[in-house]
């Protein structure tokens, strides 16, 4: 998902195995569809540069890792390249632009973290494995905390939920486990909020699982936000503009699940934002302004999104279809 010029620009793998690219366009409210690359499997990622490119990678079909991009200077042309060969990953990649740095990890055959990074001053892609052979699997998550610090969590074969960081005052990368074998059954998202870094996935009994810790005190806690709560996939997290962090989840049955916490009170909750067979992909969550966005892709490949507004109290459904 990405925000540029007041556009809400979505991607997602459609009916043909390519990257599509749907963006509603506030001027005339107009859903606009292109593809933006070829030959891909699973979920694309995508992030908005300081200079106005708009990226997106995506894993291959031969599992390679592809790079697409737009630029204001050609805006009639998807720029493409390849970052790796075929054979180079095997789980969907996660991407975070830092500065003038493009960075895309993603795990590969061997369970080891790959990383690749874009600088813009030397217009150089550098290649280095975080981690070799670290039984990991399926797509990590990224988050840079407020002294430049980048951390990777990713799921373990075993279940487990594996966090590794690079430190910038010394160029060292480490590790440890955050939670043992058998924690968690879906792939890890993140947010850093405050100086808290927060991961939440999902486990084998459809459970939310949400741990944080605290850069003040140094502590790690952990808690389960729902029990039982038949919900599967990879969520999505976004944090409103009073602070409450929602999750969006899809239900094991296609229901599109919204559990959230308000400071105020120090609650969780939850509701349904969509009832069953509404969804088939994990849901991608987004707060601007004040409206809490959520998109996912239906049995049909079409994009369904649904929004909150704060403002007025009511949520919305619309179907980005051209």
């Amino acid at each position: 998902m990405v925000i540029a010029n007041g556009q809400q620009h979505f991607f997602a793998d459609d009916a043909s195995g390519s990257a599509g690219h749907w963006f509603w366009n506030p001027v005339n409210n107009a859903i606009t569809h292109d593809i933006w690359m070829t030959s891909i499997v699973g979920e694309p990622t995508s992030d908005a540069a300081d200079n106005g490119q708009q990226h997106l990678w995506a894993r291959g079909s031969d599992g390679s890792l592809q790079h697409a991009y737009w630029d204001s200077a050609t805006p009639s042309v998807i720029n493409h390249n390849v970052w790796a060969p075929a054979g180079s990953i095997t789980g969907d990649p996660a991407s975070i632009i830092i500065g003038d740095q493009q960075h895309t990890f993603a795990t590969d055959s061997s369970g080891s973290l790959q990383h690749w990074f874009f600088d813009e001053s030397q217009n150089t892609i550098t290649h280095d494995t975080w981690a070799t052979n670290a039984g990991l699997v399926g797509r990590p998550t990224i988050l840079v905390d407020d002294t430049g610090i980048q951390h990777v969590f990713a799921r373990g074969t075993d279940g487990s939920l594996q966090h590794f960081w690079w430190t910038p005052s010394d160029n060292t990368i480490r590790h440890e486990s955050w939670a043992p074998a058998g924690s968690i059954a879906s792939d890890p998202t993140s947010v850093f909020i405050g100086r808290q870094q927060h991961i939440f996935a999902i486990d084998s009994a459809g459970s939310l699982q949400h741990w944080f810790f605290d850069e003040g005190p140094s502590i790690m806690t952990h808690d389960t936000w729902a029990t039982s709560a038949a919900i599967t996939g990879r969520p999505s997290i976004m944090v409103d503009d009073t602070g409450a962090q929602h999750v969006l989840a899809r239900g094991t049955d296609g229901s599109l699940q919204h559990f959230w916490w308000t400071p105020a009170d120090d609650t969780i909750r939850h509701d349904s934002w969509a009832a069953a067979g509404s969804i088939t992909t994990d849901p991608t969550a987004s707060f601007i302004g004040r409206q809490q966005h959520a998109w996912a892709t239906d049995k049909n490949h079409a994009v369904q999104h649904w929004f909150w507004n704060e403002t007025t109290n009511a949520m919305t459904h619309d179907t980005w279809s051209t």
